[in-house]
C-alpha cells in the first residue's frame, strides 16, 4: 500500500493525569502496575491465542494490501449511477455507528441539511442518509424525501436477519419497485455474510450487488470492513488513508508490555482505578463537534464488549465500566458538576485536536460598540484558542478535584488519525475485556432482547418465548398513577 510521503503526526495519549504525583487522594502508582502485570500477561496471550484462531478479525482489517477498501472503492463505482444523489443506508448498531462517525468527521458536507452542506460541494454522494431506527416518523420523512431513480440503497446486517433492518428493506424496497420496476434491484447493495442469511439469499435470488462482512469480525468492530469504507467511497472518504492510519496504530498495539502499547495502557488504568478506587465510569470528552457521533460509536463498542455477566469461566462477575459521552465545553455547564462533586467513580478520556482548521478571531467589541471592559480581554483570541483553554482549564478542574484524566491528542481530524483512532478503541475495548476475564466479543444479553422481540412480531422458531414476554407487553392499571 503507498503511503504518504511523510509520516503524519501520530495520535497520543497522555498519561500524567492519573499518578499519584498529580492525584495524592486515590492516583495510581508504579506498584500498581506492577502488580498488573501477571494479568497483563495473560491477557496478552489471549488475544494472541484469540487471533491465532481467527476470532479476532478487526486485527486484520487494518491490512497493508488495503484489500477491503480497492473492493468497496470498486463496487461503489459500479453501483453508483451518474443520475444519483443520495445513499441511503439502512443498519442498527455497529452497521451504522462507525460509517456515521465518518461522515460526520470527514465529509460532513454530505448530511442532509447540516451547515457544512450548503458550504462545500459533496464529492459523490450528495446526501448520505442513515437510518438506524425503525420510528415510522423518522423513516417516513426520509423516504419522502428521495427519489428511487436518484437513490442507491446499502442494507447492511452481518447475519441477514437484523429485525430492525429487514423492516426497513421491505418498505424501501417496495417503494422503490413500484417506482421502478424490475429495475429496483439495480439500486440496492447488501453488505452481509459472505455465505449465509436471508440477504445473501435474496442477494442470489434477484441478482443484487453485495459487500463481505468478514466472519471474524463482530458488527461492532467492522467500521473498517466494507460496512464501514462502502459508504466512506461514496462520501468521497480518501478510504486508503483511515486504512494507512489503522495499520500505523496497529504496529504501535503489537507490543505486549502496557507501558509501550498505548491501548493496552488505556484499558489497564481502568482496570487499576477500578479495582483501587472503584471506578465504573468512563467518561469520553470530546473537544471538536467533528467527533461527538465518534463518541456514540466507541459508547456501544465498550459497553457491548465489557459489560458481562461472568467471565470466560463461568465465574459471576457483573464487570464492565459505564460509558459516558460528554461535549467540551458544552458539557462543562452540566455534567462537570456532577464529575468535580459526586461519586469518585469516573475516569475522563479528553479527546482534542490541535488543528482545528480554520479558525475564527473574536472582537474586541460587540459590533464596534463602546468596550465592555469585563469581555473585551476575549478581543486578539481566537475560538480554537478558546475550545483549547477550555480543556485545559477542565483537565486542571478534574485533577485537583480527585477525577483522573486521561488526554487523548490527535494533531487533526483526518483519515489517517480516524483510522488510528478506531483501531486505538477497538484494541484497548479488547485489552480490557481480557484484563476483567470476560469475552469481548459476545453479547449474550442483547440477544436475549432480540429474541423476545422476534416472538413479540410473530417470528417463526419464536412461540415459546411468548408467554416469557406477555406481562410485560401493557401496563397492569393497578400500578398506573
Amino acid at each position: 500500500m503507498a503511503t504518504s510521503k511523510s509520516t503524519p503526526a501520530p495520535v497520543r495519549l497522555d498519561t500524567r493525569w492519573i499518578y499519584d504525583v498529580e492525584l495524592p487522594l486515590g492516583g495510581l502508582t508504579a506498584a500498581d502496575f506492577e502488580s498488573l502485570l501477571p494479568t497483563a500477561i495473560r491477557a496478552h496471550r489471549q488475544i494472541q491465542t484469540e487471533r491465532e484462531k481467527g476470532r479476532m478479525g478487526f486485527y486484520e482489517l487494518a491490512d497493508p494490501s488495503a484489500a477491503i477498501w480497492k473492493q468497496s472503492r470498486r463496487v461503489a463505482t459500479q453501483t453508483w449511477k451518474k443520475e444519483f444523489t443520495d445513499l441511503v443506508v439502512l443498519g442498527i448498531g455497529g452497521s451504522a455507528l462507525g460509517a456515521r462517525a465518518l461522515q460526520q468527521a470527514l465529509a460532513p458536507e454530505t448530511i442532509p441539511g447540516s451547515a457544512a452542506s450548503f458550504r462545500t460541494k459533496p464529492k459523490k454522494a450528495q446526501r448520505v442518509w442513515f437510518l438506524d431506527n425503525v420510528d415510522p416518523g423518522t423513516v417516513l420523512t426520509t423516504f419522502d424525501a428521495l427519489d428511487p431513480k436518484k437513490t442507491l440503497v446499502n442494507c447492511i446486517s452481518k447475519s441477514g436477519g437484523t429485525v430492525e433492518t429487514a423492516a426497513q428493506l421491505h418498505i424501501i424496497a417496495k417503494r422503490f419497485q413500484k417506482a421502478l420496476g424490475t429495475k429496483w434491484k439495480d439500486h440496492f447493495v447488501f453488505t452481509t455474510d459472505p455465505e449465509d442469511g436471508e440477504l445473501r439469499r435474496l442477494a442470489r435470488q434477484e441478482g443484487i450487488a453485495t459487500l463481505e462482512v468478514p466472519p471474524s469480525v463482530g458488527g461492532r468492530f467492522s467500521v473498517l470492513s466494507a460496512v464501514g469504507l462502502f459508504p466512506a467511497a461514496l462520501m468521497g472518504i480518501q478510504g486508503q488513508q483511515i486504512i494507512e492510519g489503522a495499520v500505523a496504530m496497529r504496529a504501535r498495539c503489537e507490543d505486549g508490555e502496557v507501558e509501550n502499547n498505548p491501548a493496552y495502557f488505556y484499558a489497564a488504568a481502568h482496570k487499576l482505578l477500578g479495582k483501587k478506587n472503584k471506578v465504573s465510569v468512563n467518561v469520553l470528552m470530546p473537544y471538536c463537534d467533528r467527533l461527538q457521533l465518534f463518541g456514540q460509536w466507541y459508547s456501544q463498542l465498550w459497553a457491548e464488549s465489557l459489560g458481562k455477566r461472568t467471565t470466560r469461566t463461568g465465574k459471576l462477575i457483573n464487570a464492565g465500566y459505564t460509558p459516558v459521552v460528554a461535549m467540551g465545553a458544552t458539557d462543562q455547564h452540566s455534567q462537570l458538576q456532577l464529575y468535580l462533586e459526586g461519586p469518585k467513580d469516573k475516569l475522563v478520556t479528553l479527546l482534542s485536536v490541535e488543528d482545528l482548521g480554520k479558525d475564527v478571531a473574536i472582537p474586541p467589541t460587540v459590533a464596534g460598540s463602546k468596550k465592555d471592559a469585563a469581555m473585551s480581554f476575549l478581543g486578539g483570541h481566537k475560538l480554537g484558542e478558546l475550545l483549547k483553554a477550555e480543556r485545559d482549564a477542565t483537565k486542571a478542574a478534574l485533577c485537583r478535584n480527585g477525577v483522573p484524566v486521561l488526554d487523548l491528542r490527535v494533531p487533526a481530524v483526518n483519515p489517517h488519525t480516524m483510522g488510528e483512532l478506531i483501531f486505538f478503541f477497538e484494541v484497548a475495548t479488547v485489552f480490557a475485556g481480557e484484563l476483567l476475564g470476560v469475552n469481548p466479543l459476545d453479547q449474550p444479553a442483547v440477544e436475549v432482547g432480540k429474541r423476545y422481540a422476534n416472538a413479540i412480531m410473530g417470528r417463526p422458531g419464536f412461540e415459546d418465548l411468548a408467554d416469557d414476554v406477555a406481562p410485560f407487553r401493557a401496563p397492569d392499571t393497578k400500578f398506573l398513577k
